[in-house]
């Protein structure tokens, strides 16, 4: 029937495309409220300002787990001792001589001071640790290139070997840095944290705390301490004869005019009158004595 019609109609009634198209201009209108002086940058404009520094370090991807772990401990404690010197009787290879570290020249070593030179030292023995390093790359690539059959085992020796050196090395460059820090700090707080084990910071991400508790101790310390008194606090008061110059310095007084003969001051040091005649002043004619009768 045709009166049915009208009422099953479902469009009029229907309301969604209406407000699904009012939305989006309400929401864009919201947002250009908001911030109406803000102008945009153009992708040009943002490539010739630079690039954004990423507030997290950007990683690659990971290795393997046991190797992770073998180079991060090297990393916070380095090599043992008796590791580090079998990996550093390596050989340079002969055709690459400059992978061993130049010595400094006695010319220039005995015009310097002794901390110049023990320093040179100290960087020379790095650069030879990564000169090693950097030969036992050179072995494994040499192994690549040269057999077609690759040893497998002995390859990842190599590069093992080169890894642990040069990680070493890492570690060693840290301490280096710390050392430089040490002059410039107080010692108290330096002991306190040298021991720290570095993470993305060399000190590590939590300095602050640290500081804050090595600064409560010390004021705790001192609010328990037994106060100590000055027992030199009266002598420095007192004044006498102890704070000034010796007592002949005192009775030998200040000549002025011409020297006397050597041989008239002998005569009145034989007579005993050498002190008071350098001593007598020369009386007035009111100060004499009356004559006696």
């Amino acid at each position: 029937m045709s009166p049915a019609g009208p009422m099953t109609n479902p469009v009029p009634e229907h309301s969604e495309p209406p407000i699904a198209s009012i939305e989006p201009e309400n929401s864009t209108q919201s947002s250009t409220a908001v911030d109406p002086e803000i102008p945009t940058i153009s992708s040009e404009v943002l490539l010739a300002l630079g690039d954004l520094m990423p507030e997290k370090p950007v990683y690659g991807p990971p290795v393997n787990s046991d190797l992770a772990r073998i180079w991060s401990n090297i990393l916070k404690s380095g090599l043992l001792k008796e590791t580090k010197q079998k990996l550093m009787e390596q050989l340079i290879p002969e055709n690459v001589p400059l992978l061993k570290a130049p010595k400094l020249n006695p010319e220039i070593s005995a015009s310097v001071s002794d901390n110049i030179v023990s320093r040179d030292k100290k960087i020379e023995f790095e650069q030879n640790q990564l000169g090693i390093g950097l030969s036992i790359i050179s072995n494994a690539i040499s192994v690549l290139i040269n057999n077609d059959s690759v040893d497998r085992l002995k390859l990842i020796s190599l590069l093992s070997d080169a890894g642990r050196i040069l990680t070493d090395l890492h570690l060693v460059q840290t301490k280096s840095r710390r050392n430089l820090i040490f002059p410039v700090i107080d010692k108290k707080f330096y002991d306190a944290i040298k021991d720290v084990e570095r993470d993305e910071y060399i000190y590590g991400v939590n300095l602050t705390d640290k500081i804050k508790v090595l600064k409560t101790c010390q004021q705790s310390g001192q609010s328990i301490k037994k106060p100590t008194f000055n027992q030199h606090n009266n002598k420095a008061n007192h004044k006498g004869n102890s704070q000034g110059p010796p007592r002949y310095n005192q009775r030998t007084p200040a000549r002025y005019g011409p020297k006397k003969h050597q041989s008239s001051i002998q005569a009145r040091k034989h007579h005993g009158h050498y002190y008071q005649s350098t001593t007598k002043k020369t009386k007035t004619p009111q100060e004499k004595p009356p004559a006696r009768t």
